[in-house]
């Protein structure tokens, strides 16, 4: 492995099936229980059957609506998911860990908790094919307000002051805001024309491949040789992304 700062990580896995699967966008902890307790029961059943295939996953991001290292204290509906995430790392040691704009605060919890590598953007070497990975909030700004949330979540003082504050209070914050920004989301007008062209860019770098999570809408576009895949959600589109046989595909889990 080679680090080249704290934001990006250059990793070199196998995979004897050739295949991987990348996994974003569920945000647990958004939904009432009952959809909850159902995306928590098929997370589990798909991060087993991934272990008994030895399939590496690279999660993409906001796998939570909102995780944040409190120190003593874990919402109980993240722990669950954390000890799940953890078990299928045991048996799959190359996985990895893309922070998006909702569980970035919660990178020490996944690092030192479950023992995962944590990255912001992953350069990622699998059976001789070079991917490009984010999660992509960064890559178009939908509004003058992004740059300065961007700025916030990575501003220190403001995660202590967000510490200071009891953690029940910090999570009804932390949920409304969260609100707020999927229903300013919906209203934006959308293409996928500049993630296309933020991938030729890559292409450009000598990237085979680019995945890219975020946009809660699951697509797929090749270009000479090349693809760019985007995962989609559980909110919505219920899906996670493959890589096999050097194509994406989308799988609808339920």
């Amino acid at each position: 492995m080679k680090a080249r700062n704290t934001s990006r990580l250059s990793l070199k896995i196998s995979s004897p099936q050739d295949e991987i699967c990348f996994i974003g966008d569920i945000h647990f902890g958004a939904e009432g229980r009952e959809k909850e307790e159902a995306k928590k029961k098929i997370f589990s059943e798909l991060l087993h059957d991934l272990a008994e295939k030895k399939i590496p996953v690279v999660f993409v991001g906001d796998i939570f609506d909102f995780l944040f290292d409190y120190g003593k204290f874990i919402e109980i509906g993240n722990m669950k998911i954390l000890i799940e995430i953890f078990g299928y790392y045991k048996k799959c040691p190359e996985s990895v860990y893309v922070l998006g704009n909702h569980d970035f605060w919660g990178r020490t919890l996944i690092e030192e908790g479950v023992g995962m590598k944590c990255c912001e953007e992953l350069e990622l070497r699998i059976n001789g094919r070079k991917f490009w990975i984010s999660h992509g909030e960064a890559i178009v700004k939908n509004a003058a307000g992004d740059k300065f949330a961007r700025f916030v979540l990575r501003n220190k003082a403001s995660i202590a002051l967000f510490r200071a504050i009891h953690p029940k209070v910090g999570l009804g914050l932390a949920g409304m805001i969260s609100r707020m920004s999927r229903g300013r989301s919906k209203k934006l007008s959308f293409t996928f024309d500049k993630y296309i062209e933020y991938a030729r860019e890559k292409w450009r770098q000598d990237f085979d491949h680019v995945v890219i999570g975020h946009l809660h809408k699951p697509f797929v576009f090749r270009e000479k040789g090349k693809s760019l895949g985007i995962i989609g959600d559980w909110t919505n589109h219920n899906t996670v992304l493959y890589f096999k046989d050097g194509k994406f595909r989308h799988k609808i889990l339920y």
